[in-house]
């Protein structure tokens, strides 16, 4: 199957340890994520070779004909073969295109509903149609980048590292940072990995939870076992940025479970991999900088500059 866009489970290499879960950077344009998403969820795509048909809530396809295509009303929650889901004598899709909650009877608004509100899809189509007053918007390249920016959901924010999680050691000095180095250097990788875009796509299909769980539970024992490395001064920095790399991993592969349900979610976490690739090389240089401490050449540099100092 030919796919415009590759974003692999690879490595990230964070102090010399291959983690699983990284992205490979993908330098395309965004297109190229909607398209498969769209692709994914059974959606024709124009002039795409897309090779094998997938099966899948489809965004042309409205089974009980209520204006309400079928992927939309997965996302929303209503009854795909019931064309009024609350029974209010109103369909789903009129309910949807005027802004009103197709689950609940009544006047209650979508964006009144925090539950519906936390799903970027549904927020980003209450934007689109508020923003652009179109009735029934649908996934657009230009428009959720623009939306992302609004929620200031377009870059990755590492999680936070408290001062509880990181095991310090009252030792300091090249001693202490090589102690720090070598630990790390024998922490285990996850037995279970797999293609974050195929986990995407069997997520989209309903066939890779039990597999999302165990990279996830893999994810959780290799950050136990970075957190338990005493860690000097030195290397707080590291350490802290370590640990928040496998926080932002597994989140992202946590967001895997809800993807069916909000696709814009994907799009945006393919997005922060690429940026979760490039904050990782920065931990690691800053790790190979570190490394300089235990080198002879660099500790008998830096006594040579002092003796000149004084």
């Amino acid at each position: 199957m030919k796919r415009t866009l590759i974003i692999t489970i690879g490595v990230i290499v964070v102090g010399g340890l291959a983690l699983v879960g990284a992205y490979s950077l993908f330098r395309g344009p965004t297109l190229g994520v909607l398209v498969n998403v769209l692709r994914f969820l059974g959606t024709p795509i124009a002039q795409e070779d897309t090779g094998a048909t997938v099966e899948g809530p489809s965004f042309t396809e409205d089974r009980d004909s209520d204006g309400l295509s079928d992927a939309k009303e997965e996302i929303y929650g209503t009854n795909s073969d019931l064309p009024d889901t609350d029974g209010d004598n109103f369909t789903d899709g009129a309910e949807v295109r005027k802004g009103f909650d197709p689950k609940v009877a009544g006047q209650g608004k979508i964006a009144d509903n925090p539950e519906l509100m936390r799903n970027l899809t549904i927020a980003y189509f209450e934007w689109a149609r508020e923003t652009s007053n179109i009735e029934d918007p649908q996934l657009a390249e230009q428009g959720i980048q623009t939306f992302l920016i609004s929620r200031k959901q377009d870059r990755l924010i590492l999680p936070t590292v408290e001062d509880n999680e990181i095991v310090r050691t009252d030792a300091s000095g090249p001693d202490a940072v090589k102690a720090y180095l070598d630990a790390f250097a024998q922490v285990t990788l996850p037995p279970v990995t797999a293609s974050y875009l195929d986990l995407a796509e069997g997520s989209l299909q309903e066939e890779t939870q039990t597999i999302i769980d165990t990279v996830v539970l893999g994810i959780d024992a290799t950050y136990e076992q970075i957190r338990r490395i005493p860690t000097p001064q030195e290397a707080i920095e590291v350490q802290r940025g370590q640990l928040a790399t496998m926080k932002a991993l597994k989140e992202l592969f946590l967001d895997l479970k809800s993807v069916r349900r909000d696709p814009v979610k994907l799009i945006r976490d393919i997005s922060w991999g690429n940026e979760l690739v490039l904050k990782s090389a920065d931990i690691e240089k800053k790790r190979q900088e570190l490394g300089l401490i235990t080198n002879p050449a660099f500790q008998n540099s830096n006594q040579g500059t002092g003796d000149s100092n004084q």
